[in-house]
């Protein structure tokens, strides 16, 4: 991690358009509007991160190439990266995380995980769409560092709100 810089309040000056928070705006209604401009993606993560640096996704889910690439990973679904940020991993052993959409109905993001894994607050970084690349689905790449525009904390009642559904893997529909 590395030092606050004011790098991030001069790009939210330039961008300006709309990246601000309104009175009164809900933090799910806040993040729908941020995802319907079109201009923003979307980081999650158990920690704050002052620059988000190029690593390897921890999945081994997919041979596709674009999902093995040292890079910083991004969604233009909110709720998708919500999902990271809520799924606490950070310490545990022998843990299972699905995130996506619900193959059953598409527009539902659904978070599917061991029961090891805590499900609790984390954060959400708004990244400019500057310097990445669109892979497939929903997921966006930089193969540079990035520094959020905002960062937004979260739990499972934004996730909810989203729309999101969390289940257990041992749990049917």
């Amino acid at each position: 991690m590395r030092e606050h810089s004011n790098h991030a309040d001069e790009k939210l000056q330039e961008i300006g358009l709309g990246i601000e928070r309104r009175e009164g705006e809900s933090t799910a209604r806040y993040l729908r509007r941020l995802e319907e401009s079109g201009k923003y993606l979307f980081h999650g993560s158990e920690q704050h991160i002052l620059e988000l640096e190029p690593r390897n996704p921890e999945t081994d889910a997919t041979d596709e190439a674009e999902n093995k690439l040292l890079a910083v990973y991004a969604y233009d679904a909110a709720a998708l990266a919500v999902q990271r940020a809520i799924a606490h991993r950070s310490g545990v052993e022998d843990w299972e995380i699905i995130g996506g959409t619900d193959p059953k109905h598409p527009e539902t993001p659904l978070l599917i995980t061991s029961q090891n894994i805590p499900i609790g607050s984390g954060y959400l970084h708004v990244l400019s769409r500057d310097h990445f690349r669109h892979t497939v689905g929903y997921q966006w790449v930089s193969e540079s560092a990035v520094r959020p525009l905002n960062v937004i904390d979260v739990d499972p009642s934004v996730y909810a709100e989203l729309g999101g559904v969390h289940r257990y893997t041992n749990e049917t529909e």
